[in-house]
């Protein structure tokens, strides 16, 4: 079942492209929750693998001249960041001074710390607040579920979006979602399978899940990026004409989730899971909304901080992703063996336009890019970590990436 990776071009983070790609993506087209309960209080959450998508220009603490087996000794040693479980989100990456550690374990630790703080059940009534008498393994909505959604701030008549807190029925669906549920699905049907190119207002193709579905994308923005979007009138274009740059603290999350049609209820208690607002995927063109189980396959998380003004770029991934991995089960999500199943060698070959195909063209995908062992090392911590709160973090599995651009 493992697929032909020596030619395969893509990767499942054509899936999940990077959030502010989206977010260049959704100014320019401004303009024109349940919580599945399981065994252990759905402690499913945390089976994803962490992609730690870091811009490391600038960064002045790197030991060049230290080899892999010296990096892995320093890091045994006291420089190694403490493994916390909280809901504090982190301000930014923490590098003591004269460290000989490569830079990537801090990274790695502040990605973990930071998807820790955003997984965190959220207090209710309060967008974007996490429950602090609550344990990350209790039910309920999750922080990141809580922040304002793109369909929310930037609507089809450029009308002001609600206030932070409010929920209200400016969303695709035309419904008024309870608190901390979802709407997957976008004014146009299209732009929340599509992702976001190299060429602003441009999307690439979707990409198919293995029960022939394609993935679904949400974005959402947190308090403080929200109010100076809203407070400044980022939502209409002509206030975008000499450019934009958001203050230290802005946090956008961007998901990817798939219907859990077809799976079995052993595998559906893999992932996390939520009964979310969903454009049905009818190849009749019916663009209704109805409850649907979705469980979460990856997740950016951006932030700009102080130090990093080009913003620092988590990736995560849901470890049945793909066939190779390890700790991963099948049926894979975006790889599986038959003769009627290829792999991508090239362009994607599903578009948006002029028109989808229905049900979904499954394409295999697999990992271009071998796993940092530094990302592991965290990896290994956080898992012994949330083992130990209740979680099944022991199917974790690492992963890195690289991003080159980076927005202000």
């Amino acid at each position: 079942m493992k697929p032909k990776t020596n030619h395969t071009k893509q990767t499942f983070a054509i899936a999940i492209r990077p959030v502010l790609d989206g977010l260049t993506m959704y100014f320019h087209e401004s303009n024109s929750a349940l919580l599945k309960k399981g065994s252990a209080a759905n402690r499913v959450f945390l089976s994803l693998i962490i992609m730690v998508a870091l811009f490391m220009t600038g960064c002045n603490n790197s030991p060049k001249s230290l080899s892999s087996g010296a990096y892995t000794t320093a890091v045994a040693k006291t420089d190694t960041p403490a493994t916390v479980l909280s809901p504090v989100i982190p301000g930014d990456v923490q590098i003591p001074a004269g460290t000989k550690v490569s830079p990537i374990v801090f990274f790695n630790d502040y990605s973990w710390k930071i998807f820790v703080a955003l997984t965190w059940p959220a207090k209710q009534g309060e967008r974007g607040v996490a429950d602090s008498s609550k344990k990350i393994t209790d039910p309920g909505p999750r922080v990141f579920e809580t922040y304002k959604t793109v369909s929310e701030v930037f609507q089809p008549d450029a009308s002001e979006p609600s206030d932070w807190n409010v929920y209200d029925a400016k969303n695709p669906a035309h419904i008024t979602p309870a608190f901390g549920e979802i709407v997957l699905g976008s004014y146009n049907h299209l732009d929340f399978l599509g992702q976001a190119g190299m060429v602003a207002g441009e999307l690439n193709g979707p990409v198919a899940t293995s029960n022939d579905k394609y993935t679904m994308v949400l974005t959402g923005y947190n308090e403080n990026e929200f109010n100076e979007i809203k407070g400044k009138k980022w939502f209409l274009k002509v206030n975008l004409k000499d450019g934009l740059r958001f203050q230290n603290g802005a946090i956008d999350v961007k998901t990817a989730w798939m219907d859990m049609e077809g799976l079995s209820d052993a595998k559906r208690a893999r992932y996390y899971t939520t009964m979310a607002w969903v454009m049905n995927q009818d190849p009749k063109g019916d663009f209704k909304y109805t409850k649907r189980l979705v469980g979460l396959v990856g997740m950016h998380i951006v932030q700009k901080t102080p130090t990093r003004p080009q913003w620092i770029w988590s990736t995560y991934e849901q470890v049945d992703n793909i066939s190779g991995e390890e700790g991963a089960e099948t049926p894979y999500n975006y790889n599986r063996a038959g003769a009627d199943t290829a792999d991508i060698t090239g362009p994607n070959p599903n578009v948006l336009l002029p028109s989808l195909t229905w049900p979904a063209k499954f394409y295999n995908l697999s990992r271009a890019k071998p796993i940092n062992q530094y990302t592991k090392m965290a990896n290994a911590r956080y898992q012994k970590a949330l083992k130990d709160a209740g979680s099944v973090g022991a199917i974790l599995q690492a992963g890195n990436d690289t991003v080159a651009h980076s927005p202000q």
